[in-house]
């Protein structure tokens, strides 16, 4: 038997979505290929971290065929297991200050568009878990509406907050070992997926761990929109070299497909924030290697940058207009944050 057709034997006795783990871990090692539609892969912008000032330059490749983009740093900048806990603001955060996620179901939620959050999506007295919880509010919201929570992140700034409340939290990457198969009624990944080196081996886990019948609520920026075409690199969630993957809608719902789930809802909601810290984004730029005022509070504002931000702050509180911009973008589908809401079926086909 050649070493093909030893695999392929191999491969034959594994679970749906651990054959799809192992095919995704070869085309990894191929940075000319697509991870979701295994399409080659153009290069597209030179990218750096445009917030907290993190060391080094990094290459977007884009995927013609699907969308889906994907960064990469070829010098090796970047140490993953302390990316967040050193270069991420929690590190400064008060417990004083902390308190649970809240939700406004009238028109004034509808329209700071509420509902692009995945924590929303999520019914009353299940059993949950929450990935890439980063300060714990979710939580708390969940725990208040009779929910049993669990909890991962790659801070382990998060564990300050699940001592002091007694929730029940893991740090370090998110994987199914550890947790029982079939056992969580709802895993939701909020603006998680764009962050993991390989968000379909964290699909597969969280199909791995959910129930048959169960949901899963995934939210991530929308690569390929309006704002992303336009702006380029500019863009408030290009974001690197935290944000590994941009999705595009055509790669986040056949990333969805692969890892055997069925899309009940794959909506455009974008929280009307989002715009106000894009516009305060583009006032504090600032050279590859520099942080920005408006995300690292001890850099300076310049008085122009002053100016602009008092002309930002008008256009939003006195105009309306970011939340004019992401109702009108969100209807057309090409705002900035995508919502899929995926069930696992109860059985195979269903």
């Amino acid at each position: 038997m050649s070493p093909a057709d030893a695999r392929m034997a191999h491969l034959a006795g594994l679970d749906p979505p651990t054959r799809r783990r192992l095919n995704l871990d070869t085309r990894l090692q191929m940075s000319s290929t697509c991870i979701v539609c295994s399409r080659s892969t153009r290069p597209d912008e030179r990218v750096w971290d445009d917030r907290y000032g993190h060391p080094g330059t990094f290459d977007h490749k884009r995927c013609p065929a699907c969308g889906h983009t994907r960064t990469h740093d070829p010098a090796g900048h970047v140490d993953p297991s302390r990316l967040y806990s050193d270069w991420y603001p929690r590190r400064s955060f008060s417990l004083e200050d902390w308190a649970p996620n809240s939700l406004n179901h009238g028109w004034s939620g509808w329209l700071r568009g509420e509902r692009a959050a995945a924590f929303a999506w999520v019914p009353a007295k299940v059993r949950i878990l929450d990935v890439g919880t980063g300060w714990g509010q979710s939580l708390g919201y969940h725990a208040n509406r009779g929910c049993e929570v669990w909890g991962v992140d790659a801070d382990e700034n998060l564990q300050r907050v699940a001592d002091k409340h007694g929730f029940r939290v893991r740090i370090g990457p998110f994987t199914a070992e550890g947790f029982e198969a079939d056992s969580f009624d709802w895993i939701t990944l909020d603006q998680v997926m764009e962050h993991l080196p390989d968000p379909a081996r964290a699909l597969a886990d969280v199909w791995r761990i959910l129930k048959p019948g169960g949901h899963a609520v995934v939210t991530t920026p929308n690569g390929r929109s309006l704002l992303a075409r336009l702006l380029g690199r500019r863009w408030v969630h290009v974001h690197a070299p935290y944000h590994l993957h941009l999705f595009s809608r055509a790669s986040l719902r056949l990333a969805a497909q692969a890892a055997g789930f069925t899309v009940e809802t794959h909506a455009t909601i974008t929280n009307s924030a989002w715009y106000h810290f894009q516009w305060m984004h583009l006032v504090g730029l600032r050279p590859a290697g520099q942080r920005s005022p408006y995300w690292s509070r001890e850099v300076p504002w310049r008085l122009t940058e002053r100016a602009m931000r008092v002309l930002v702050a008008i256009a939003d509180r006195f105009l309306g207009v970011n939340h004019l911009l992401a109702r009108t973008l969100d209807l057309l589908r090409i705002g900035d944050n995508q919502v899929m809401v995926l069930r696992k079926p109860e059985r195979p086909g269903t």
